[in-house]
């Protein structure tokens, strides 16, 4: 009778870990899930937030030096929590991508691009050579050109 009634308790503590474990699972992927589609409203409200200011005076740069930094911050102080860390990413990333993606298809401007790439790490290039050469060749390749515009600017 002891036998059976500590089988039956492990196989209770196994079912009871694995229902743990499977709510945790499904926290991580409800908390990226919610993160995501919270980013793609935030961007969009954040985005025509933006574009109203735009008409006075020029928000741009301000709003893209703000969720630069918020991106800086949560991957430096924020590497040991790993569904957090994953979930802050995400939105973040989908947050820029979408205000880039937006103001440079629908606003056609270079401000956010200039201001961000004009900032320490990227100070070291000449932009305006950059920008008068990409709006003469449609090239997305340039040897003079540093990657990661030549990839937004080909988004």
């Amino acid at each position: 009778m002891f036998h059976i009634c500590l089988t039956c308790l492990s196989f209770l503590m196994l079912l009871l870990n694995l229902l743990y474990s499977a709510g945790q699972l499904v926290c991580i992927y409800l908390s990226i899930y919610l993160s995501i589609y919270l980013s793609i409203y935030l961007s969009i409200y954040l985005f025509l937030f933006v574009y109203y200011l735009s008409q006075f005076v020029s928000f741009f740069d301000c709003y893209f030096f703000l969720s630069f930094s918020l991106f800086i911050y949560t991957s430096i102080y924020l590497p040991t929590y790993l569904p957090t860390y994953l979930s802050i990413y995400l939105s973040i990333y989908l947050s820029i991508y979408l205000s880039i993606y937006l103001s440079y298809k629908h606003m056609h401007t270079i401000n956010i691009l200039f201001f961000f790439f004009s900032s320490p790490p990227f100070s070291s290039f000449s932009f305006s050579s950059f920008f008068s050469s990409s709006s003469s060749s449609s090239s997305s390749s340039s040897s003079s050109s540093p990657l990661a515009v030549n990839f937004i600017l080909y988004i």
